[in-house]
C-alpha cells in the first residue's frame, strides 16, 4: 500500500496536470471501486486533489470523495484513446477532458476504494501539512497505552503516525 510520500505525490500530480481542464465525460468499468465518484455528475468539473497520510482526496470542483490507493491504484494521462498499456487496460475510470486527452484512474490489483466524502476520524494529523498538531498529539498522549508497546509496534498504529507503514517503519527504525 503507497504510502504517506506516495500519496502526496498522487495528489501533486492530479492537481497538476488537470489544473487547465475540465471533465468532458467519463465512463467507469464495472470493476470500478471508486463508486462515490459514480454519484457525481462530473461534465464540467475541475479535478484536484489532497492527501493525508494514506489517504486521497479527490475534489470535483467543491465536491469531495475520500479513496485509498489501494496496492497499485493510480492516475494516468493518455492522448488517445485504447493506448496499449496494462494502465490503460485496467483504466476502471476513464475520465475524457477538455484538451480531448483521456485522465485514468488505474488499478491492476483493484485493492482501490473510495472510502466517504472526508477524512477518517481515527487517523491522526498528517506529518507534511500539519506538523504541529501532529506533534502534539504524539507529545499529548505519550502516557497512551499504545506507547508502552515496542516501537515497531507503535509506529504502525495509523491514529499517531498517519501514513506511516512497514517500510517506513524499517528505515525509520
Amino acid at each position: 500500500m503507497p504510502e504517506i510520500s506516495e500519496v502526496k505525490l498522487t495528489a501533486e500530480f492530479v492537481t497538476q496536470a488537470n489544473k487547465n481542464r475540465v471533465i468532458k465525460n467519463a465512463s467507469f468499468l464495472s470493476t470500478n471501486k471508486l463508486k462515490l465518484i459514480e454519484e457525481i455528475d462530473l461534465a464540467g468539473k475541475k479535478i484536484s486533489a489532497k492527501s493525508r497520510g494514506k489517504e486521497l482526496k479527490l475534489f470535483f470542483d467543491s465536491e469531495p470523495v475520500v479513496i485509498s490507493l489501494g496496492m497499485t491504484g493510480c492516475f494516468k494521462n493518455f492522448q488517445k484513446r485504447g493506448y496499449k498499456n496494462k494502465h490503460w487496460k485496467h483504466g476502471h475510470i476513464r475520465f475524457r477532458m477538455s484538451d480531448d486527452s483521456w485522465f485514468c484512474w488505474s488499478d491492476v490489483r483493484r485493492f482501490g476504494k473510495s472510502i466517504s466524502k472526508d477524512w477518517n476520524p481515527n487517523r491522526g494529523p498528517d506529518v507534511f501539512d500539519e506538523e504541529k498538531a501532529f506533534r502534539e498529539n504524539i507529545m499529548d498522549n505519550l502516557n497512551h497505552r499504545d506507547f508502552l508497546k515496542p516501537a515497531h509496534t507503535a509506529i504502525m498504529n495509523q491514529k499517531w503516525f498517519n501514513g506511516m507503514g512497514n517500510y517506513l517503519r524499517a528505515e525509520i527504525l
